[in-house]
């Protein structure tokens, strides 16, 4: 344990997820990365005269950086897990759309698909395909549906 875990601050209410703030549910992870990027962010404002004339501020401000990097990168790959299916859904969804609508009015004009409309019709057909690969990647990420405790003592 640092020397800053250990500094008294009052610090801002841990994040909590968007979807479940009805059930009380915080993030232990997301709480501790939130308070110790407060508790930074405060001693390098604090005590900001005292690295700058001793030359390790960068040092201080670089570590800052990486706790909110850090935080930040947690919060996306929460918003990822719950919300990126559902949206590559919808992504699909409209896609598919726009196929069956370049195949309608080529089916309406009684002629062949240009160069032009077949290449946005096979770019469309590869863009919804892809999608749901990534929809498929995005469900399988580990790192996105993290183990609970009675899952990694087996």
């Amino acid at each position: 344990m640092s020397y800053l875990s250990n500094m008294n601050f009052s610090v801002r209410q841990p994040l909590r997820h968007p979807g479940l703030a009805e059930t009380g549910f915080i993030d232990p992870d997301m709480e501790e990365a939130e308070k110790l990027a407060q508790t930074v962010k405060k001693f390098n404002i604090k005590y900001e005269g005292a690295l700058t004339s001793h030359g390790v501020n960068d040092q201080a401000l670089a570590i800052e950086r990486w706790l909110e990097s850090y935080r930040r990168g947690q919060a996306a790959a929460r918003k990822l897990s719950e919300n990126g299916i559902e949206m590559l859904e919808e992504m699909s969804k409209r896609l598919h759309e726009a196929v069956a609508e370049l195949h309608r009015y080529e089916g309406e004009g009684g002629n062949a698909a240009t160069k032009n409309q077949q290449a946005e019709i096979d770019q469309l057909t590869h863009a919804m395909r892809r999608v749901e690969q990534l929809s498929h990647e995005i469900q399988d990420a580990s790192f996105l549906h993290p183990k609970s405790d009675d899952q990694t003592t087996n």
